[in-house]
């Protein structure tokens, strides 16, 4: 077995030390051949990688150069110090101030070895260059300097260093702009999110940008803003009651409930909220509720659509979320959403027929499109506006209202208003009456 003798670990331990780069200040440029037979031009970098001033008092670089800093000499936090050949002469040629030196000896232009060691000998940083191999040719002589890509690298990587793109460098500087990653999130963190666990081959289509999930199960955000139930009045569980204008009329709901829904009576008859029942200015949002047209000819309205349950019109402003038919005979006619504009142009009409029985009618919007429904299923989809905004434009319901006219002969219950777009699974079921509006009060959880 041998033995190390005392002399060899001794030796084993200054080659450790040596090896021990301590980081705090370091290499950062170095402007080792300015031109041919220019010494006197070479300088330094050096930056304080730390966010606190670094006394140097003794400090010295060595090898290549040596230069051995007097008391008193601080590198600033995150700063910069130079030390020259000729640090008149470049303070002369630069405008630059505090350059330190001069030092003694020269860079080799082929390559140098430089150390960096603090008052008590202990290695701070060190490299050791070239001008070929691993490390970039063009600071040899063309202008250009030898330049740390990022100065909170270490130096002693030829990878951490290129040629700089500044004539002479940039001597108590960054050596390159400040490239810090600029986030754009794709998804907010407060998004809707969804998911599809069936297991089924989605193919590729659900990967692209445009596709609509609203059909997969996962969370919302919806909130709901307004929701009158019409058992018999105009008061609100949510939001604004409402006022009765006309002949509305108590009458049995869906499921043969005395006094459970309210009856129109297609002359002049409707229901008035002020401030516009959650709807005004929208650009997001949810109306669902139940319809039933009687089987008699609908009012006309202003502009092309028949027995309104729905509407805002501010005359001479804007005519706004309006649900309505698109012939005056419910067992032909198909349900219309003209959402925005003055008057409105049809957005969604839907692909079945509306009928004379009780129909669960609903319309998400958003900026990403609108979704029409007729008993929980889609019958299309666009993008429009948003809603106008002016707070004295009230909400008609069963009828457009003022100008419109397109009064509804026929009841209606439970009618509700979201500020986000419920699911499509939400919708049918309410459609389906294994939920209530007020099953989705407020964003899951």
């Amino acid at each position: 077995m041998k033995h190390a003798s005392l002399p060899a670990l001794c030796l084993a331990a200054l080659l450790c030390r040596a090896a021990a780069v301590d980081s705090v200040v370091v290499f950062n440029e170095i402007n080792y051949h300015p031109g041919p037979g220019d010494t006197a031009g070479e300088w330094v970098e050096l930056h304080n990688q730390m966010a606190i001033d670094i006394d140097l008092s003794a400090w010295h670089i060595e090898d290549g150069v040596n230069v051995t800093f007097a008391e008193g000499t601080v590198i600033p936090a995150g700063g910069y110090l130079i030390i020259a050949a000729d640090p008149a002469a470049l303070q002369a040629a630069t405008g630059l101030s505090g350059v330190k030196g001069p030092f003694t000896g020269s860079l080799n232009n082929a390559g140098e070895r430089l150390e960096l060691r603090d008052r008590n000998d202990r290695l701070m940083d060190k490299m050791v260059f070239g001008d070929g191999g691993k490390w970039p040719p063009a600071p040899d002589g063309s202008g250009a300097t030898l330049a740390k890509r990022d100065q909170n690298t270490i130096s002693d990587e030829p990878a951490n260093w290129t040629s700089s793109v500044v004539m002479r460098g940039t001597p108590d500087a960054r050596n390159f702009p400040d490239t810090a990653i600029t986030v754009r999130p794709l998804i907010a963190l407060d998004a809707l999110w969804r998911f599809e666990a069936t297991g089924t081959d989605l193919g590729t289509a659900w990967k692209e940008p445009a596709f609509n999930d609203s059909a997969w199960a996962g969370q919302n955000a919806a909130t709901l803003v307004s929701c009158w139930p019409f058992n018999g009045n105009a008061t609100a569980t949510r939001g604004t009651n409402g006022t009765f204008v006309g002949a509305v009329t108590a009458t049995a709901d869906r499921n043969a409930a005395a006094s459970s829904a309210i009856a129109f009576n297609g002359v002049n008859s409707y229901v008035n909220v002020a401030g516009g029942g959650g709807l005004n200015g929208a650009a997001a949002g949810t109306v669902a509720m139940w319809v039933k047209w009687n089987a008699v000819t609908q009012d006309a309205d202003c502009c092309g659509s028949f027995g309104a349950v729905l509407a805002r019109q501010g005359n001479g402003l804007f005519s706004d979320d309006i649900l309505a038919l698109n012939s005056n005979t419910p067992a032909t006619a198909k349900l219309v959403w003209r959402q925005s504009g003055g008057p409105a142009p049809v957005l969604i009409t839907s692909t079945t027929n509306v009928g004379t029985a009780w129909r669960h009618v609903a319309v998400t919007f958003s900026p990403a499109g609108s979704t029409l429904y007729l008993d929980g299923v889609a019958q299309g989809s666009a993008t429009g506006g948003a809603m106008g905004n002016n707070a004295g434009v009230p909400l008609s319901i069963g009828a457009w209202a003022s100008d419109g006219g397109g009064f509804m002969n026929g009841s209606l219950d439970d009618v509700a208003v979201w500020d986000q777009p419920l699911t499509a699974a939400q919708i049918a079921e309410l459609a389906a009456s294994t939920k209530t509006p007020l099953s989705y009060p407020g964003p899951e959880n």
